[in-house]
């Protein structure tokens, strides 16, 4: 009994292989993070996976300009409070990117002065922001 319960269990878990790997390819969300280039700031999209691997996907324009250095925050990339806005700083040429979180990925809306010298964070921009 002992080794057809141990046969089985092969079996099963053989089978299950397969599966598991199919899962682990199957996007659960999306990653957004920024190049901060110099030459034109983008914003990188990865798919997040099952098994916890990141797909490059995209890169959308900002339409303003990274400082090709780290900013030193944990704010240049910001949600709205109900997920439907991402802002993105652009602290090369003092600005904030808008776009627009659809089915089908970022939809860009504009880019505006951020009223200040070298912008390291979007949060506080956020709440006057109009468009």
């Amino acid at each position: 009994m002992n080794t057809l319960f141990r046969s089985f269990s092969s079996i099963a878990l053989l089978s299950a292989l397969p599966l598991s790997s199919a899962l682990a390819a199957d996007p659960i969300g999306k990653l957004y993070t920024m190049s901060n280039a110099t030459a034109g700031n983008e914003i990188l999209v990865y798919s997040r996976l099952a098994d916890g691997s990141l797909l490059p996907i995209d890169h959308i324009v900002t339409y303003g300009l990274g400082t090709g250095t780290g900013l030193g925050n944990q704010s240049a990339l910001t949600l709205s409070g109900d997920g439907a806005l991402l802002f993105a700083v652009n602290a090369g040429n003092n600005s904030i990117s808008s776009f627009r979180i659809t089915a089908t990925g970022l939809e860009f809306i504009k880019t505006v002065s951020s009223g200040g010298v070298r912008p390291v964070r979007s949060q506080k921009i956020v709440v006057d922001y109009t468009f």
